[in-house]
């Protein structure tokens, strides 16, 4: 037909080769791209696990080189308690003196175990109180000092040297001191702690070693609400809905399995301890502080709404439970004569006037007067042993900083304590010794 255009053979062969070349162009293409992505994929993941690696291995070196104990569980002093804020950690340890564990499986500061069932002929004695019981070392602003081991610690000078007296004496008998102190604790806290878990030790006899974190306020504040330590702060970071808390948490869960997420909480530890601890808590309602103008009626008010009634209830628990009891007023620097203070002592205690103030001091010393007729009053058997430089007759080195004791300190506050204790001891063994006789002339009859 006119006019209808027909392509010769040439030119549908030549279409066919183009179309043929464009669809194995777009198959190689297409086949291309899954290729590419995946490697793409597996570089990213290399890459990655490159990163992850190096972290790994740099946080590895870190914490060997740097961290005072590299192992998540045992570099914990202390575990967050719901009722007690916080309590001894069993795994605790140093590095490179595993074999001399500081704290025992239930959680005391000495290195054997506690059995619930007091063993046979044994006096049993709890210390309650808080770190110059514990033992803690020292850092700046003061010159730096390591924690005390478990036998130069009050209790454990106190343990020996009983033994040793009643060993002389000839009595078979023995004495068993158990350190119950837990830094940073206030009386309240060792109240909880008689009531949940203390007394189920039967002991005969129970001590307060106390003051410096209780004794010397001079404002009536919310104890409970106020107490800016372990527990309370979570609770009230939870209660405030912040960030913090699910950010420590998580780290926390992982750590165990990461030395890069170790390093993260340690360093989170540090950032607590810089930023929560000691410092106010907005999120938690508390009321407002009481204080009196007459300075007398102020202290002995803030006495009785606070410290004493607490060591009262362990006091009366006492009379329930069938131990006796007593407190004994821990060592201040600053209580001390300067003049009969080593070089050492007397620097102490410069840096502890510059933090605390010569007023504040003063302070301190006025109360300290007040301290034995507050406890006449309740009817509570207390003890001043804060007066070291007196007994110091070879001039030792005494205190790590303001009221820690370096092992020549403890041994002398260890001493007076054993004074007032062995006659009580001594009682309680010739109450067990009568107890037996009339045992076993019943069984004869």
């Amino acid at each position: 037909m006119s006019g209808q255009f027909r392509p010769d053979s040439s030119d549908l062969e030549s279409a066919d080769l183009k179309s043929a070349d464009s669809s194995a162009a777009s198959v190689s293409e297409t086949g291309g791209r899954p290729q590419r992505k995946r490697r793409r994929l597996l570089f990213s993941l290399a890459a990655l696990f490159i990163a992850v690696a190096f972290l790994e291995l740099a946080s590895f070196l870190v914490l060997r080189l740097f961290a005072t104990q590299p192992d998540v569980y045992s570099s914990e002093s202390g575990l967050f308690d719901a009722h007690r804020n916080h309590r001894l950690n069993p795994e605790f340890e140093l590095p490179g003196d595993e074999e001399h564990r500081l704290h025992s499986p239930d959680g005391f500061r000495r290195d054997s175990d506690v059995t619930i069932v007091k063993p046979a002929k044994t006096v049993r004695i709890i210390a309650l109180g808080t770190s110059a019981l514990y033992g803690i070392g020292a850092s700046a602003p003061y010159p730096a000092h390591r924690s005390l081991s478990n036998d130069e610690t009050i209790t454990g000078v106190l343990e020996a040297s009983l033994n040793s007296r009643l060993q002389r004496s000839g009595s078979d008998f023995r004495v068993e001191v158990i350190n119950a102190g837990v830094s940073a604790y206030q009386t309240f806290h060792e109240l909880m702690y008689l009531n949940a878990d203390l007394l189920d030790y039967s002991p005969d006899i129970v001590i307060n070693i106390d003051g410096h974190n209780d004794f010397y306020r001079t404002e009536l504040i919310d104890r409970w609400a106020e107490y800016g330590y372990s527990t309370s702060i979570l609770v009230d970071e939870y209660n405030g809905r912040t960030f913090f808390l699910p950010w420590l948490t998580g780290v926390r869960a992982v750590a165990p399995y990461s030395n890069f997420f170790n390093l993260i909480e340690k360093a989170n530890k540090r950032v607590w301890y810089l930023t929560k601890v000691e410092q106010p808590l907005p999120h938690t309602p508390h009321r407002v502080p009481l204080s009196l103008a007459d300075f007398e009626a102020n202290i002995r008010e803030i006495a009785h709404r606070s410290f004493l009634r607490d060591l009262w209830q362990i006091h009366q628990l006492g009379q329930r439970q069938g131990y006796e009891h007593c407190v004994f007023l821990q060592p201040e620097v600053v209580l001390e004569p300067a003049e009969s203070l080593t070089g050492h002592d007397q620097e102490i205690q410069q840096i502890t006037l510059l933090r605390l103030s010569e007023k504040a001091a003063e302070t301190m010393r006025r109360i300290h007067d007040l301290l034995p007729s507050l406890f006449e009053a309740e009817e509570i058997p207390f003890h001043d042993v804060s007066a070291l430089t007196p007994l110091n007759e070879a001039n030792d080195d005494l205190y790590i900083d303001y009221c820690h004791l370096t092992p020549a300190g403890t041994r002398l506050v260890a001493k007076q304590i054993e004074e007032v204790l062995f006659p009580m001891v001594a009682a309680q063994i010739e109450t067990a010794a009568e107890t037996q006789r009339l045992q076993e002339a019943s069984d004869e009859r």
